[in-house]
C-alpha cells in the first residue's frame, strides 16, 4: 500500500483515510470525492504500518505497543481479502492475539 502521503494531492500526513480500492491512503478532501471502502487511519498506524516496510519483525515490537493494532489489523485483513479475492479464514483467531 502507498502510504508516504495522499493518493491524489500528495497531501502530508494529516487527517488520512485508507482507501482499500486505492490500496493507499488519502487526505480528507480526497477520501470525501472517492468512492469506494475507506477507513479513518491515524497517524500512530501510518507510522506503524512504515515501519513494517522497513524494520525486522522483533524491531517493530520493541518500538510499539502491539496491543494497540485492532485498528491496524482490521486494516490489513480488509485489504489483503479484497487485494486477494479469497475469504480469510484466521481472521478471528489474529484479532484474539492482538486484543488478548
Amino acid at each position: 500500500p502507498y502510504i508516504e502521503k495522499c493518493m491524489s494531492c500528495d497531501e502530508s500526513k494529516i487527517s488520512f483515510y485508507f482507501s482499500f480500492d486505492e490500496g493507499g491512503i488519502l487526505c480528507l478532501n480526497c477520501a470525501r470525492k472517492t468512492l469506494g471502502k475507506k477507513r479513518r487511519i491515524t497517524e500512530k498506524t501510518i507510522n506503524i504500518m512504515e515501519s513494517i516496510f522497513s524494520l525486522p519483525s522483533k524491531s517493530i515490537c520493541e518500538k510499539y505497543d502491539v496491543s494497540f493494532s485492532k485498528s491496524l489489523v482490521d486494516i490489513m485483513f480488509v485489504y489483503l481479502q479484497d487485494k486477494s479475492h479469497l475469504k480469510i479464514k484466521s481472521y478471528n483467531l489474529l484479532k484474539q492475539i492482538v486484543t488478548s
